[in-house]
């Protein structure tokens, strides 16, 4: 997991595009905010080297909504669309191939909303907008496209909004993508109408495809469409024409994205909440050519029963794999008739789930994988998709951007301040900034070879000792160590000691607080097959922190234990599902010159784990006991231990694992 900008907007990671991977290198675009405006920045991680460059800025956005995405040309060359908010859409690309260093001046392509952007097989670029006229009924999705080495040509109007519903708010969504003999695929969203109740009388998400890049578009029975069109000349997947449930609610209907395979298939996801609350709908062809529709939900209900989704965003690895990010909300009473609220979506919320809906068989089978569990904020995810050139490696899941805090406008409503302008309330200070955070760069299974895992260790343990490629040790017992620095001092001792009766590895990165092993659990996890799993975990919780997250003996407990204790319980009913015998290691005390930890509030941590697994099969490595008993002679800072308090320390692990290696 990666901090990408910790000035973040609050739309900072939305839109499809923000992700391109390229020959050892991943280009990520996002939204900053200053007093001075919106910028729209793009960085890039070296994955030789395990470092970012520094930020380039592509221009000032007119407000959260003119976000900027990226495409990638057959040569490597980056295009990005620089997005406006029914003002002007700029283009622009990199002057080298696969490097963001210089661009070229961005030049004016059209007027709208909401870029969606993607190259062809052929290298045509093509951008779809919320088309914008002259009058507010003058809506619909309007399609660019430029052809190699050419110019941007005049748009095509793909949807047009109604009259009778012209001057009412009015969003189309629209996502697409090429199959390798260039068809292109879309779903789209309507949004449009109102009545006295609210907003969003008439919703629809519709397929169609074109095989001649955009210029006539049919049915997938092979009817023509008339254009611009409405739904009811397109194929119609779900509908909806009612009052609804508040004055600006979230839509009932909304699609979750497209892909096709490499042969050429399409794969659509959408939500239904008109069909029940966290309905969602997997749309892909059959042998014939048809359309078939089938629900998916159910497939993450029967794990988390007391959730329903509110959003899916879809994507595929170059093996095929359909990958489907799902976000999961409690279903409580900020639910209204079944249906999510926009307040639902707008405030600071750490009771969200993201898991992964996989399927490598072409959505014959479904499997569900964790991804990021409660106890953070995940603001608008946003997937790593092929968007041309860029594949998805095989060996991991698309990696996802997202941001922490809240989605509200600046001074916490949810818009603007219509008496002052974007440019008066930036100025003025009334803006939140938020953390952007990138995470999956790491292959899913690192364990399986000495390449991948060398990969996921991060460049500052790479030369550790105890991050090195544990030896081939072909059918013993596998072993995982799962913890902080306390563990990693005593990962070689309990190898060595080890080594004859059982394979033992330690996941690739130091765990730190339960936070992170929350976040990285299924990394670390990798393909689950353990005979045993040791854990450690409380020392970075228990570290006293100010308001600014700087260590201080004033300050409380980063991880309250109210909130570890949460997360204690999460992490045992995961690793619960590997089916290794689990042991829990107490957390080790400090000296007393250790000001920003404290044995008292490390006592309280170690009650709270030890009622959460009194009731569990998990055996207790009590190595607080061990260390108090021999006294600060172990300590080489009042908190880690010299090698001869790692040796001990080895020695109890070794001891505790030895008894249950089958």
């Amino acid at each position: 997991m990666y901090t990408v900008s910790g000035q973040g907007s609050e739309r900072a990671t939305s839109d499809s595009g923000k992700i391109i991977t390229f020959n050892g290198r991943t280009h990520v675009s996002y939204q900053d905010v200053g007093r001075e405006g919106y910028f729209n920045r793009v960085r890039t991680f070296y994955h030789d080297t395990g470092t970012w460059s520094d930020p380039v800025t592509l221009d000032i956005g007119v407000d959260n909504h003119a976000r900027a995405v990226l495409a990638m040309a057959p040569d490597g060359t980056l295009h990005a669309a620089l997005g406006g908010h029914a003002s002007a859409v700029r283009w622009c690309h990199s002057v080298a191939p696969n490097d963001i260093t210089t661009w070229t001046e961005p030049q004016p392509v059209g007027v709208g909303t909401y870029p969606i952007f993607m190259c062809g097989p052929d290298g045509t670029v093509y951008l779809t907008l919320r088309g914008q006229g002259a009058e507010r009924e003058d809506r619909g999705v309007d399609l660019y496209r430029r052809p190699p080495g050419g110019e941007w040509e005049p748009p095509v109007r793909v949807v047009q909004l109604a009259e009778e519903y012209g001057q009412a708010y009015a969003g189309f969504h629209m996502q697409m993508d090429a199959a390798p003999d260039g068809v292109l695929h879309a779903i789209i969203d309507f949004y449009e109408g109102e009545d006295e109740v609210g907003r969003g009388l008439h919703q629809a998400t519709c397929y169609t495809r074109s095989r001649d890049g955009g210029q006539r578009w049919v049915r997938a029975d092979g009817t023509g469409v008339r254009l611009p069109a409405r739904p009811e000349d397109l194929d119609i997947l779900a509908r909806s024409t009612r009052s609804r449930h508040e004055h600006l609610p979230q839509p009932d209907i909304r699609q979750g994205g497209l892909v096709v395979d490499s042969q050429g298939r399409p794969f659509a996801f959408y939500m239904d909440h008109g069909k029940g609350p966290g309905c969602c709908m997997m749309v892909t062809t059959g042998v014939d050519g048809a359309l078939q529709q089938i629900p998916v939900h159910d497939h993450w209900e029967r794990l988390f029963p007391d959730m329903r989704a509110t959003g899916c965003k879809t994507s595929r690895r170059e093996d095929d794999t359909i990958c489907v990010l799902v976000t999961l909300t409690p279903y409580n009473e900020d639910w209204k008739e079944g249906k999510p609220t926009r307040a639902m979506s707008m405030r600071e919320r750490h009771d969200e789930r993201l898991v992964w809906l996989l399927s490598g068989d072409g959505g014959k089978t479904f499997e569900v994988q964790s991804f990021l569990e409660p106890g953070r904020g995940y603001n608008v995810p946003s997937v790593e998709q092929p968007r041309g050139a860029n594949v998805v490696p095989a060996d991991r899941l698309p990696a996802v951007l997202y941001f922490d805090g809240s989605r509200a406008y600046p001074g916490g409503g949810d818009y603007y301040d219509e008496s002052r302008t974007v440019a008066e309330i930036l100025a003025s200070g009334g803006f939140r900034t938020n953390n952007v955070i990138l995470k999956g760069l790491t292959p899913s299974n690192p364990y399986c070879d000495a390449a991948n895992w060398k990969r996921a260790v991060p460049p500052l343990f790479r030369n550790h000792p105890a991050f090195t490629w544990p030896p081939s040790a072909n059918n013993l017992p596998r072993v995982l160590l799962l913890g902080d620095s306390i563990s990693i001092s005593y990962t070689i001792g309990v190898r060595q000691r080890l080594e004859p009766i059982a394979h033992v590895f330690r996941a690739p990165d130091n765990c730190r607080s339960t936070r992170q092993t929350q976040e990285e659990l299924e990394i670390w996890l990798g393909d689950g097959n353990w005979d045993v799993i040791h854990l450690n975990c409380g020392i970075h919780d228990v570290t006293r922190m100010n308001a600014d997250f700087l260590a201080e003996a004033e300050g409380t407990p980063q991880v309250p234990i109210a909130t570890y204790r949460a997360n204690i319980e999460r992490i045992f009913d995961r690793l619960v599902r590997t089916s290794a015998q689990l042991i829990w290691a107490t957390t080790t005390p400090v000296g007393d010159e250790v000001a920003i930890r404290l044995n008292e509030d490390i006592d309280a941590y170690n009650r709270a784990v030890a009622e959460i697994i009194a009731s569990r099969d998990v055996r207790v490595n009590d190595l607080n006991t061990l260390v108090r008993s021999h006294g600060p002679s172990l300590w080489s800072d009042g908190v880690h231990f010299t090698d001869t308090g790692a040796g001990l320390l080895a020695d109890a692990v070794a001891a505790a694992i030895r008894p249950e290696l089958r």
